[in-house]
């Protein structure tokens, strides 16, 4: 039975809604290259024209795909015939780089051109590099279904995880990978006491970065040290009987602060590997001695209010014998730490261990093992003396904020501290999400590359790309970031809109011009800087769905734009609009420019993961939701819903995940520390297009959450604050029809307080004929934002509305993301 809140029937109004383009009009266009309109053809057909660096054609290039290998001929040109969906592959040439292509629906009876640097006479070489990745939890013990990984056989499912993406990521000469887990057989005993999220992966498990032919395996990151000492030693044990070189962790600050030196194409690669996340916060949040006990504090918590009796007496530092809580015993230890002499250091904190073993320290100091810990100095240091020895020097931080777009203010510091020091190229991870990447004196740095294997279940942790850079000895000549996709947790390749989005996204943050940092509320926000001397923002052009990293900008057009009162117009696809919509300041109220917030509400076969998919996170548990090709509103696919009258409850569909409602991205710091808006709050609308067969009464609820997460000493809270429902009026048999279902402020709020977070579902009730069908296709999420006081930026904008009285003509400035 469906339950409808006495507020909530609103009248839907079908929408007229339009995009323009020079002197194009025309009804709520879906502009789209993933896939042909019409037919039902089930499979497709590309052809791929193979062409070296000056464009000649490559005689007997191979594709290596799922398919086996087909050779191009005389003219370069190879047909792959009857592909079921997008397809990974890898073309490879005599005197040539390999390259990774993913062949999608939009390259249908087309002919694809694809040009292959060549080797530079065994000079030039290639660079992968990845985010997080891990191969517990989740993957062993999931919420629902069968274990990806299951005890009983780790070695072939941890493979399996890791198939789609094999192909793509072993077509370089130097692999690297972001480990971040304990690699043990340990049992949970043995974990971290105190440690908010423990990893651990099995040690069968690096059998997927042994299938992936990982060069280094990066270890200087918070979850090294999550099964203590043991752990550690068990890690590294780990990787030598599989013989994969690793480093940023070891038994001491020595071992784990060595450089790793690889030889590939005569040129000598030397690598340092660092993080900032040490545990110190965590410490620092623990309570003081006379903070009160909270009367809803969970038992698993206690021990932090608990008073143990703990003293110490060393030759410069004693404190008296006394029963202390945690939090008392930091705040004394880490006024006292700087002046101590380093052995003293360690036995004092041997000495907390003992009584405090909650007491968190995740990297190799004081005594103990964990991960290699970046200080300036020695960072710098270092840095400049293996560049002597080395041709290239790669650096990479584990640092930032989690699941912040934006670098922190350190990270960005530290990035321009290791390139100052003589480092080539920067590679950052932690924050698990995407942050984009920048120039700086000529140098590349690549903050969060996001997630490569993870299992979080967060919407903005699914996109992801790793960095691919061409090298010609110790130049960098070429480089690319190559999206894909967390699909179930395993990393998928993408084309098609999945492709653009994320490359659209990335070149948003590239242009953001903005660094997170932690306000005086707490609160880590985004905020406006200037740029520093000597740095650059970094462009993408797209090609074949990768995104080729440039210091150009591209021409800035303007995108002419006609939008009637009351009407809503789609920008054409795959370019960065100026998020004015060229609008002078206070000059058009009405006028609002819109973000889709969710970007999987296209239902297109767009993933390289062997199924003829397009319901990639949409919960389709059921056999009467699928995702149907055909005579869909945009595209080929478009969602279905079927409801029977012998059913005796609705049907409930929805995303795997929550979509994130901030009600703003860009703040500008005070000069006391706090942060103000830069950008318009945030309204909210849920806009697609449905049609439906047979008698039944469909609607879309909304369940409205809070989600905190800013206490490390706590776990995370989430809290469904309201469910709230909105009828939607659909005759049956008359085609598509657009919804636009407005979620405001007052649905977002329960008793003061605002929803930070949501999930949407369409819903249908049992049919009153024998069966019923609800057709959903082209949804959006969107975040709609008044116009004429947006920040002077380029951003990933799609919609644009009139909610005035009078029509309004648009000069947008952008830039295509297509060279």
């Amino acid at each position: 039975m469906r339950h409808l809140c006495s507020t909530c029937w609103v009248a839907l109004w079908l929408l007229l809604s339009f995009a323009c383009s020079g002197s194009y009009r025309g009804e709520d266009p879906v502009v789209r290259d993933d896939e042909p309109t019409g037919g039902d053809t089930r499979t497709f057909s590309v052809t791929v024209q193979v062409l070296g660096e000056s464009g000649e054609a490559l005689e007997n290039a191979v594709l290596d795909g799922a398919f086996g290998e087909l050779t191009t001929n005389a003219s370069g040109q190879v047909r792959v015939p009857d592909l079921l969906g997008p397809e990974s592959v890898v073309i490879r040439a005599p005197g040539h780089l390999a390259e990774p292509v993913v062949l999608g629906w939009s390259h249908a009876d087309r002919t694809l051109a694809v040009n292959l640097l060549g080797d530079g006479g065994g000079t030039r070489w290639v660079m992968h590099a990845t985010g997080d990745a891990m191969f517990g939890r989740r993957y062993q013990d999931p919420p629902n279904g069968e274990a990806l990984i299951p005890g009983d056989n780790l070695r072939t499912g941890s493979e399996a995880v890791v198939a789609h993406m094999r192909r793509a990521f072993t077509a370089a000469d130097f692999r690297t990978i972001n480990l971040e887990t304990t690699v043990s057989d340990l049992a949970p005993s043995f974990a971290y006491p105190g440690k908010r999220f423990i990893l651990n992966s099995p040690t069968e498990t690096l059998a997927a970065i042994q299938a992936l032919e990982t060069d280094l395996v990066i270890l200087a990151n918070n979850h090294t040290r999550d099964y203590g000492d043991l752990g550690v030693v068990e890690t590294v044990e780990a990787l030598h009987a599989a013989g994969i070189v690793f480093q940023g962790a070891g038994a001491s600050a020595v071992e784990a602060e060595a450089p790793t030196i690889h030889q590939i194409a005569g040129t000598r690669i030397g690598s340092l590997a660092y993080t900032t996340v040490t545990g110190s916060f965590v410490n620092a949040n623990y309570p003081d001695g006379d903070e009160p006990v909270p009367a809803d504090l969970p038992d698993t918590e206690r021990w932090q209010y608990e008073s143990r009796e703990w003293g110490f007496e060393g030759a410069t530092w004693t404190v008296a014998r006394s029963a202390r809580r945690i939090g008392e015993v930091w705040r004394l230890f880490a006024a006292a730490e700087r002046n101590l002499p380093a052995e003293e250091v360690a036995t004092a904190w041997s000495s907390i261990d003992a009584v405090y073993p909650e007491m968190q320290d995740w990297v190799a100091r004081r005594g103990h093992g964990g991960a290699a810990f970046w200080t300036t100095s020695a960072a710098r240091a270092a840095i400049a003396e293996l560049a002597e020895r080395t041709d290239v020097v790669i650096v990479q931080l584990h640092s930032g904020f989690q699941y912040q777009e934006t670098p922190s203010e350190s990270l960005r510091r530290n990035a321009r501290t290791a390139i100052d020091a003589g480092a080539d190229l920067v590679v950052c991870h932690h924050p698990h999400v995407l942050q984009g990447v920048e120039w700086y004196k000529d140098k590349l740095i690549a903050y969060s590359l996001g997630n490569f294997v993870f299992d979080q279940d967060f919407l903005v942790t699914f996109s992801s790309a790793f960095l691919r850079t061409v090298w010609e000895g110790e130049r960098m000549i070429q480089a690319r970031l190559v999206p894909f996709e967390i699909q179930g947790y395993k990393p998928v390749p993408v084309t098609g809109s999945a492709a653009r989005r994320t490359l659209l996204n990335i070149w948003e943050m590239n242009l953001n011009q903005a660094q997170s940092l932690r306000d005086t509320t707490g609160q880590v926000r985004s905020v406006a800087i200037d740029l520093e001397p000597d740095t650059v923002p970094a462009h993408l052009a797209m090609e074949h769905f990768t995104g080729r990293i440039t210091r150009q900008p591209p021409e800035v057009i303007g995108t002419r734009i006609m939008v009637r009162p009351g009407e809503t117009a789609t920008l054409p696809p795959g370019r960065l609009y100026h998020g004015r919509l060229g609008l002078a300041p206070d000059s058009h109220p009405e006028i609002q420019v819109g973000r889709d917030i969710f970007g999987w509400g296209h239902f297109e076969d767009v993933t390289a993961d062997a199924v003829a998919g397009g319901f990639t996170h949409w919960n389709l548990d059921r056999e009467s939701k699928g995702v149907i090709e055909g005579d869909a509103h945009g595209g080929r696919r478009f969602l279905r819903i079927i409801g029977q009258s012998s059913e005796s409850e609705g049907i409930l569909t929805r995303p795997v995940a929550r979509v994130p409602l901030p009600r703003n991205r860009l703040f500008q710091l005070q000069s006391d520390g706090s942060t103000l808006p830069s950008d318009p709050s945030a309204t909210y609308s849920l806009r697609f297009h449905a049609r439906l067969t047979g008698e039944t009464v469909i609607w879309n609820r909304f369940d409205i959450y809070q989600f905190i997460d800013t206490d490390p000493t706590a776990e995370p809270e989430s809290t469904l604050l309201r469910t709230h429902e909105v009828p939607a009026s659909l005759t049956p048999e008359t085609g598509w029809h657009t919804f636009d279902v407005s979620v405001d402020e007052e649905i977002l709020t329960n008793e003061g307080v605002r929803g930070n977070a949501l999930n949407f579902y369409m819903a249908m009730a049992p049919p009153a004929s024998a069966r019923a069908t609800l057709d959903v296709d082209d949804l959006v999420f969107v975040a709609w934002r008044r116009a004429d006081h947006m920040p002077d930026r380029f951003g990933h904008f799609r919609l644009v509305r009139n909610q005035g009285t009078e029509t309004v003509e648009l000069v947008v400035p952008s830039m295509s993301l297509a060279p």
